[in-house]
Formats: C-alpha cells, structure tokens, sequence
C-alpha cells in the first residue's frame, strides 16, 4: 500500500511539475520559449553542438547549448550563459566586430546582431531576462528576408514568457 500511495504521489508530483504545452520550451522560474508553428525540436547531437559552437563569437564565455529548434527554412540555437554579464557581452561584440557584420544595435539589458558567414545569415539576440539571467538566441537561415522577418528584437522578444 505504501509503496501503491509513493508511486502516485511521484506520478502526479511529475505530471504536476511538467510542461505540457508542446509549443513551449521550459527554462527555469516559469519562464517559456514559445515555439512558432512549423518549428521542431531536435535532440542535441555532436552534429548540432559544432554547429553551434560555429556561430559563436566568444572565447571566454561559456554559452552552453540547451535547446535546438529547426524549421524548414531555418535553425534556432538556444544558449544559457553563466558566469558572464550583458554588458561583458557587448563589449566582447564590440571588440570582436568584423566586416561580416550586417549590423548591431544594443540597450542596457539586450543586444541583437547580424551577421552573413558563408551562404547563411546568422542573427544573434542576446537578453537579460527579470531575474537578472541572460537567454541566448542565434537564428541561422539562408534567406535574408527570413532573417529579417522572424530573426528580430521584436520577434525574438515575443517568444519570451513569463508564466508567472
């Protein structure tokens, strides 16, 4: 009977503490991804990591990758960087600008750049969210327009929830 009333109570304790919306991608602190329609989430692989580690402009920061979603037009990497601040960010993009870079534009809690590496437009957004953590996205596509489109402040911005 005891262990019957353990195994219900960890069923409905999991159940309860799940993400059940599939359109979503939970963070931490009831904070959410929202996923666009057509978007999948793939599971990482070496593949994904160099990938992404290709579209990083740091050395001494650490951005690991916690989520990879791709579409039929393009790929989102989502980062969680630590032991780092925005502002130590943006001087590292500043320091780090090369002529690839389409443009840059920054504010006290975020910044956002493009960039055209190879036959791919990579768009990094960098935000520091209410509890002072930093979420990292860089959306990689071969359509300008795309990137200009759904890679933007405003759009990226919007993907952002706070549950709570």
């Amino acid at each position: 009977m005891t262990k019957t009333l353990t195994a219900i109570f960890c069923l409905l304790f999991i159940t309860s503490c799940s993400n059940n919306n599939k359109n979503e991608i939970p963070l931490f602190n009831n904070i959410v991804i929202k996923k666009a329609t057509g978007e999948s989430e793939k599971p990482l692989n070496q593949l994904i990591s160099n990938s992404h580690k290709e579209n990083l402009n740091y050395k001494s920061i650490q951005i690991p990758l916690y989520r990879y979603l791709n579409s039929k037009n393009y790929k989102i990497f989502i980062g969680l960087p630590y032991n780092t601040t925005i502002e130590k960010m943006i001087a590292t993009e500043l320091k780090n600008k090369t002529d690839n870079t389409i443009y840059f534009e920054q504010d006290s809690i975020s910044f956002i750049k493009q960039i055209k590496k190879d036959d791919n437009y990579a768009t990094t957004y960098v935000t520091k969210i209410e509890d002072n953590s930093i979420i990292y996205f860089c959306g990689v596509s071969k359509s300008k327009k795309t990137s200009d489109s759904l890679f933007n402040k405003v759009e990226f911005s919007k993907r952002i929830i706070n549950k709570n």
